[in-house]
């Protein structure tokens, strides 16, 4: 049976348990009380270290004539992680709706499509261990509060994949033993992107 990207989304929050679904109420919340740090002085320094980043790739892209690339979007996730990585969620400077107008831009596309982009370079860095579990999974969080408070839906492969990483902030059954973003997100992004291979 095929689906539609819609089908697809409508068919992954309505199998959902109610669990998740306060699960990311919550998150959803957390995440507009810590998106205002980012308008602080730290923040405007992070933001503008990234922009720095993102230049020179646009520079050296004009340079051997190419168009613009993602590669621009890319490096800021590069330095965003980089600046953030040892912080917990909280102290972190969050994602938000400036960054995604600028990378809509940056990457010339829609942003639906720049959507399953960043999620697919995210899912991509984590499987080849060049990202963190827990730096990934802040990126996609704070995305996916852009996208909610914008009144959008988030596009299926960007939900698949934040869906992915969700799995792996919880413990599953009370399993404590387990690493959760190793058994269940490690294994989850693994067959998106063996899915994503095989398509045509």
């Amino acid at each position: 049976m095929s689906w539609s990207a819609a089908g697809r989304t409508a068919l992954l929050v309505a199998t959902m348990p109610a669990a998740s679904v306060k699960r990311k109420q919550n998150k959803l919340r957390r995440h507009e009380r810590h998106r205002r740090l980012s308008a602080s002085s730290r923040g405007a320094r992070l933001i503008s270290t990234m922009q720095t980043g993102s230049k020179e790739v646009l520079c050296n892209a004009r340079d051997r004539g190419d168009g613009v690339p993602f590669e621009a979007v890319a490096t800021e996730l590069k330095f965003f992680n980089e600046a953030q990585a040892s912080k917990p969620y909280s102290s972190r400077v969050h994602i938000t709706e400036n960054e995604i107008q600028r990378w809509s831009v940056l990457s010339a596309q829609s942003r639906t499509v720049m959507f399953d982009q960043i999620a697919t370079y995210l899912a991509r860095s984590f499987h080849n261990s060049k990202l963190s579990f827990e730096s990934c999974n802040a990126i996609m969080n704070d995305i996916y509060g852009v996208i909610i408070s914008a009144g959008e839906s988030p596009p299926a492969l960007f939900l698949e994949i934040y869906l992915a990483f969700d799995e792996g902030e919880h413990y599953h059954n009370d399993r404590r033993d387990e690493d959760p973003a190793l058994v269940y997100t490690r294994s989850r992004i693994a067959q998106i992107l063996e899915g994503l291979s095989s398509s045509p």
